[in-house]
């Protein structure tokens, strides 16, 4: 919805996204003032070998059907010494574990919110495979993770 991108371009980055929806590119640019948002999937999104500094997906991920693809894409488009921040849920948190097998059992694929779930392991997994380095690992809690971890992150 914007959030971290209003929090990022405060911080003083210039920012860009991406979204796959109309409605929501509209509201991002709408509520959050931004002008530069790309509509489509990231891998498909013309970006001029423009190269980035920070790449982040806030609970995008376990949404996507192609995340190894995406990984491979963000890989391509970093510059240099550039870092990406994902945030998904954790497979593995207790409180929520009941939510995710009454996902998987009571919905057909199709109507799957939640196409993967990923684990520590197996998020650590992915990223390597697609040729990084896990520099940090943190569980988040709150109720707009994305919002509260950047801003824990900009302050460090």
């Amino acid at each position: 919805m914007g959030d971290f991108c209003a929090v990022a371009r405060e911080a003083g980055f210039s920012v860009s996204g991406t979204e796959l929806s109309d409605e929501y590119a509209h509201h991002t640019k709408t509520t959050v003032g931004m002008t530069v948002i790309f509509i489509g999937r990231l891998q498909d999104v013309e970006f001029s070998d423009r190269k980035f500094d920070v790449i982040s997906l806030w609970h995008v991920f376990e949404h996507l059907p192609d995340p190894h693809e995406v990984l491979r894409t963000m890989k391509r488009m970093l510059r240099l010494g550039g870092i990406i921040a994902i945030e998904v849920p954790n497979v593995e948190c207790w409180r929520k574990r009941p939510m995710y097998v009454s996902d998987i059992k009571n919905y057909p694929e199709s109507q799957l919110e939640h196409l993967f779930y990923f684990s520590e392991a197996s998020l650590k997994l992915a990223c390597e495979q697609a040729g990084f380095s896990l520099l940090q690992l943190r569980y988040v809690d709150s109720p707009q993770p994305a919002k509260s971890l950047a801003k824990h992150l900009f302050d460090n």
